[in-house]
């Protein structure tokens, strides 16, 4: 009889095991089951966030579509603004030749003298003495050394600023700076 006892000790152990590994295996399957949910929950996010940056690209090209159209628009305005001026000024020529040949030239005279109005403005600071045309000048020379196009500028704002010795200028929203 001493084998029955043997194979009931075995039974016990190999029992004791099996609740062992069930104990594992459950523990192993949470762990998977957890790990499961971890990379759908990212591809999830991934996704949404994949769908957001389709949508914002979207709200992108149709905000560049808008404004295009708004400069379309702007521009046709422009025209049959130009359109209407061009129409309006026969009329105006037959209103001027009507008036005395007199006042046209005192108008063309009044005209000339104040084009011929000359201006000059200098910065003097410490020991600073710049001219506007210089700084002008220094401008477009940066703005050309730079890569710029310096025959076609349509804008330039300078700003000068004596204290740093600096002068910061925007030519047709490309920005730079040079020293005084």
């Amino acid at each position: 009889m001493p084998r029955p006892k043997k194979e009931a000790t075995t039974s016990k152990k190999a029992t004791k095991l099996a609740e062992a590994a069930k104990t594992l295996g459950a523990k192993k399957e949470e762990e998977v089951k957890k790990a499961v949910v971890k990379k759908v929950a990212e591809k999830a996010v991934k996704n949404t966030l994949e769908k957001k940056a389709k949508t914002a690209e979207k709200v992108v090209k149709v905000a560049v579509a808008k404004k295009a159209v708004d400069t379309v628009k702007k521009a046709a305005t422009r025209k049959t603004a130009k359109a209407a001026e061009t129409k309006a000024e026969p009329k105006a020529a037959e209103k001027k030749a009507a008036k005395p040949a007199a006042e046209k030239k005192t108008a063309a005279a009044k005209r000339t003298k104040k084009a011929e109005i000359a201006t000059s403005i200098i910065l003097q600071y410490a020991d600073i003495n710049v001219s506007y045309d210089s700084l002008l000048q220094n401008a477009r020379d940066k703005f050309k050394a730079d890569g710029g196009n310096a025959d076609k500028i349509k804008s330039v704002d300078l700003y000068v600023k004596p204290e740093e010795k600096k002068v910061y200028f925007v030519i047709d929203g490309v920005e730079g700076d040079f020293d005084l």
